[in-house]
């Protein structure tokens, strides 16, 4: 087996309940400062002297591309969901994290859905060099890592999977990232390497840096939608940022989600909330605003 295993992991407690009633849908502006004081400098110079961490702006003709992670559930029928709902018992899984991804409004917006880390580099080699500007990934996370893979189960959640093959894995965190950085082969098919070759025409045989190639040089953002992305191991989000040269923003503590019930059904996924006692709940992920930034240490292309 490849060094590259997933582990799987669970998260215990509930992650949304149910959400009746609408609330109002704004887009808030993401800003996050540093202050840092020089000899002889008021309060007043340094706060005036402040720039906001940056935030991705479309435009250029850049792409946006969405991919959201494989989790099954184990609801047999709608009803057994809204109950799960109702008693604390349920997670979003991959239906909703489609529903999600598809609501976010951009041009040039793709979407796919992914299982593991090679499925994520052949979704961004797909596309030109140099088009994406965004890449957001929907997902379940921890403190210090991230799945692509996994499944939903009653009341609880299992990041990754345990019968990774030997070419592949489905569960990233600082140490996954820094192997990623050393594979730049054309037989990242073969074991010990992290992502394997899709099965697609245009992407056989490519290398990581023929993926990096496709992230718009110098400009581009990286934003991980998934509980608590990075907060107990910073060099997480520090590692995501290094390995794709791209500016990163994640979220400190948990994603709230709110599936809107009506009668027997589920007619709405998209209600979201952060942070849980101070946000609003919103329509969208992409209305809500990110508290954990990393921009790379030093570019790699």
């Amino acid at each position: 087996m490849s060094p590259l295993q997933s582990r799987r992991f669970r998260l215990m407690g509930p992650l949304g309940s149910r959400f009746g009633g609408l609330a109002a849908n704004r887009l808030f502006a993401s800003v996050r400062h540093y202050v840092t004081f020089n000899p002889g400098e008021t309060v007043e110079d340094a706060v005036a002297a402040l720039e906001p961490e940056p935030v991705w702006q479309p435009g250029g003709g850049q792409k946006v591309l969405t991919v959201y992670a494989e989790f099954s559930d184990p609801w047999k029928s709608v009803a057994q969901e809204i109950e799960a709902i109702n008693t604390g018992q349920w997670h979003p899984g991959d239906k909703d994290f489609k529903s999600l991804a598809q609501y976010f409004k951009f041009a040039n917006h793709r979407v796919r859905k992914i299982a593991s880390l090679g499925g994520l580099l052949n979704a961004m080699i797909a596309l030109p060099e140099g088009s994406i500007g965004r890449l957001n990934i929907i997902t379940h996370a921890t403190g210090y890592g991230f799945a692509l893979a996994g499944k939903v189960i009653v009341g609880d959640v299992e990041l990754g999977r345990d019968d990774d093959p030997a070419d592949d894995v489905t569960f990233i965190d600082a140490t996954e990232l820094s192997k990623l950085r050393a594979c730049n082969s054309v037989d990242c098919g073969k074991p010990d390497m992290p992502f394997r070759p899709g099965s697609q025409k245009q992407t056989k045989g490519f290398t990581f840096q023929d993926a990096l190639k496709r992230l718009a040089p110098g400009n581009a953002f990286i934003y991980l939608y998934g509980c608590k992305g990075g907060s107990q191991d910073t060099s997480l989000i520090q590692a995501l940022a290094d390995t794709f040269d791209a500016r990163v923003w994640g979220f400190r503590q948990e994603l709230w989600y709110f599936p809107e019930i009506d009668g027997k059904r589920i007619r709405n996924r998209n209600w979201c909330q952060y942070p849980k006692l101070s946000g609003e709940k919103v329509q969208g992920l992409q209305n809500l605003v990110p508290d954990n930034f990393a921009k790379p240490a030093a570019a790699t292309r």
